[in-house]
């Protein structure tokens, strides 16, 4: 009995391909579409069948709209169904983390509000089945309809075990999926932060460098006027019978203020200095902040 129940575990596991399409990033209804026509061809279309998600944040179940499924229209009408101990099929299947087997629902007291509803899509038979990671927790249900009053058979049950480990394996790889898409774009979201506040400094850096070189250039050619006045100088101590020239130069050299001249070329040439060292560190963090992302 065992064996062949392995044999058909096998069997089921081999029609229910789903996978691929989850890792190669397909949306999460497309790859669960493929468990969904399983069942239809397994059933001889007898079945028809739909998945849910657990809302943790309203404690609720919203349907996943694959398509082959339930009507887009049942879909709305089932949305944020309640999860909890007086809820019925799926919201009571994961309240409990059993499977919840309907196989009438006009017999079933709990199903009296919701009568009107399956009467209207045309099921009696309501079969709801928790879907579990591997970690146990519920991430939703998958739910089966029948059109007329119907028991599960082994077979069926079978057939749901199988669907459901493979809708909890391709739930989780889409949900890490999205997860690695949410840090990423928020990585290249703190990245565009980072990386225009370091545009900005840089270029109010280079504005000031720029500056800081201009007067650079300015305080260069005052120098040079001090070194030509020097060398006059110097001259002119050769010449001492010039007295009024060298009264006229050392003028000159008292109206230019030379010491402060030199004072200035000083300072301006170390502000550039600590400009490019600060230049050079935002390039260093820029870089860094990269290798990082």
């Amino acid at each position: 009995m065992t064996h062949r129940r392995s044999r058909q575990q096998a069997q089921l596991q081999g029609q229910t391909g789903g996978f691929p399409p989850t890792s190669n990033g397909a949306p999460l209804e497309r790859s669960l579409q493929v468990l969904i026509r399983t069942v239809s061809q397994y059933t001889q279309g007898k079945a028809r069948a739909a998945f849910y998600a657990v809302d943790p944040d309203h404690n609720c179940l919203r349907p996943i709209n694959v398509v082959d499924g339930m009507p887009e229209a049942y879909q709305r009408a089932v949305d944020g169904f309640s999860i909890g101990p007086q809820s019925l099929a799926c919201g009571l299947a994961v309240y409990t983390g059993l499977p919840v087997l309907t196989p009438d629902v006009r017999r079933e007291p709990r199903w009296q509000p919701w009568r009107p509803l399956a009467q209207q899509f045309n099921y009696c038979g309501c079969w709801s089945f928790p879907i579990r990671s591997l970690t146990g927790h519920v991430l939703g249900t998958f739910a089966m309809y029948y059109r007329n009053p119907r028991r599960a058979t082994p077979q069926e049950l079978l057939l749901a075990e199988v669907v459901t480990q493979a809708a909890a394996i391709i739930m989780v790889q889409h949900r890490e999926l999205q997860q690695h898409r949410d840090a990423l774009r928020e990585s290249v979201a703190r990245w565009r932060v980072i990386t225009g506040d370091l545009e900005v400094l840089v270029s109010d850096q280079t504005r000031e460098l720029e500056e800081s070189h201009r007067r650079v250039r300015t305080l260069t050619a005052e120098l040079h006027s001090v070194e030509r006045n020097w060398q006059r100088l110097a001259r002119a101590r050769q010449k001492p019978w010039h007295a009024n020239g060298l009264e006229e130069i050392v003028g000159d050299l008292k109206d230019a203020e030379n010491g402060h001249v030199i004072d200035n070329a000083m300072q301006a040439l170390r502000s550039s200095a600590r400009l490019l060292k600060q230049i050079e560190t935002l390039e260093y963090v820029g870089r860094y902040q990269r290798t990082r992302l």
